[in-house]
């Protein structure tokens, strides 16, 4: 019973949960937030804790949440204005990570940019 009780004081002692903002230098547009505002997550399930913050993992969430507005009846080709964060939980046992994104979904040759 000593033992089950110290194991799982251990494991809610390594475990946590939170969000926090992730730096991506997108572009920047001058229209307002409102306008094709899109937003999209992507989670992932994890044997112990780990990191998902590399940049393919950012760039196919881009591209994936495109694809969605563009399922979804918005047009467009490019998300400016974005703002990722990460969150999820961590234990030493189980992690679930995700990634979250807010942009605006823009055709670029409409853009000054």
């Amino acid at each position: 019973m000593k033992y089950i009780v110290f194991l799982l004081g251990i494991v809610f002692l390594f475990s946590g949960c939170g969000i926090v903002d992730i730096q991506y230098n997108g572009e920047r547009a001058k229209i307002p937030q409102h306008v094709q505002y899109v937003e999209n997550q992507q989670c992932i399930y994890l044997a112990g804790p780990f990191n998902i913050t590399q940049k393919d993992t950012i760039e196919k969430l881009i591209e994936d949440t495109i694809k969605k507005a563009n399922k979804d009846g918005l047009f467009g080709n490019k998300l400016v204005n974005i703002k990722i964060e990460e969150g999820g939980y961590t234990t030493p046992v189980v992690s679930k990570l995700c990634l979250y994104l807010t942009a605006n979904l823009v055709y670029d040759k409409f853009l000054d940019l």
